[in-house]
């Protein structure tokens, strides 16, 4: 039996950067000029960055390091044994964009997503049993490596960002 969806868990992760507010969406961070695994920046408050690899991660993905006003990226590669298409269920909190094979493919901003009218005291309790897709993409997957880059800025309180692939819309 195959299962027909699953979310990404394996991730290499990246922040804070200095997000002042949902306009960092559109600041360029040097993981968008170039996905360099070794690299090392200055982020937040002159904070030294390096990509960490995160491992069987839970649904949704949260930041170990979780800052208020903040920019992260997380890395995920996917291999196909041939080439297919597949749907991307896309979610994040707060603003996000999606990179997939170094082409965009999302931008979402700050607008009113379902999970917003869940006081944030019980989303922390609930947030892994929400649907937290907020749209939807089908893909292309070449045969080998496929990439995905995903930007998110966090203003207050929750944060996350979430992909599933499945095969039917």
């Amino acid at each position: 039996m195959y299962a027909n969806r699953f979310t990404l868990n394996n991730w290499y992760l990246i922040g804070p950067f200095e997000g002042r507010s949902a306009q960092s969406l559109q600041t360029v961070y040097p993981p968008e000029m170039l996905v360099d695994l070794d690299a090392v920046y200055f982020g937040k408050e002159q904070r030294v960055l390096k990509w960490e690899y995160l491992h069987d991660t839970s649904y949704p993905l949260v930041p170990p390091l979780r800052d208020q006003n903040a920019v992260y990226y997380g890395y995920a590669e996917v291999y196909m044994e041939q080439e297919r298409d597949l749907w991307v269920a896309i979610g994040g909190d707060d603003d996000s964009k999606l990179w997939f094979n170094q082409k965009l493919i999302w931008t979402s901003g700050n607008e009113d997503k379902p999970w917003y009218h869940t006081h944030v005291r019980n989303l922390h309790s609930s947030i892994a049993q929400l649907n937290l897709t907020e749209g939807q993409r089908k893909l292309h997957f070449n045969k080998g490596r496929n990439t995905f880059l995903f930007k998110l800025y966090n203003g207050i309180d929750v944060m996350f960002f979430s992909l599933a692939l499945f095969a039917g819309a």
